[in-house]
């Protein structure tokens, strides 16, 4: 008799403690990039920070007050392509890469060529002491 207590009591403890000990349900966090240079962060818990990285660099790390619940958070537009996010939801981080971040720099101005500058440099340097040696004279007449 005791040992069929036991054996109940024992299996009662098993599947009332197995919910608890069962594997937690994954943090799906999603980031879509949207054509205005905004995006939007979806998570299936509450966000707790997000950091966004422009073709400039990362902005400021932005942290949501503790308690928060927040699931969906739209960020932008900015005025220049975004490159990545990187979001925080419970304990799970993820970094989502926004594949048409377009970071090429603008179009290159030639520096001016040694055949110029020379010159120029030259002759502003002769003006220069012309300018000098001109007023000396003026004081000393």
């Amino acid at each position: 008799m005791k040992k069929l207590l036991l054996v109940l009591v024992s299996l009662f403890m098993l599947v009332v403690a197995a919910p608890a000990v069962a594997a937690p349900t994954p943090i799906v966090i999603d980031v879509t990039f949207n054509a205005d240079g905004s995006a939007t962060i979806t998570s299936s818990q509450g966000i707790s920070n997000f950091t966004v990285t422009l073709c400039s660099g990362p902005l400021d790390k932005v942290e949501l007050p503790v308690g928060s619940d927040e699931r969906t958070i739209t960020v932008g537009p900015f005025d220049e392509d975004i490159v990545s996010i990187r979001v925080k939801s419970g304990t799970q981080t993820s970094t989502f890469t926004n594949p048409d971040a377009d970071c090429e720099p603008g179009e290159e101005i030639p520096e001016s060529p040694l055949s110029i500058l020379l010159p120029l440099s030259v002759i502003g340097s002769l003006a220069i002491v012309g300018t000098l040696l001109w007023r000396r004279r003026g004081e000393q007449l």
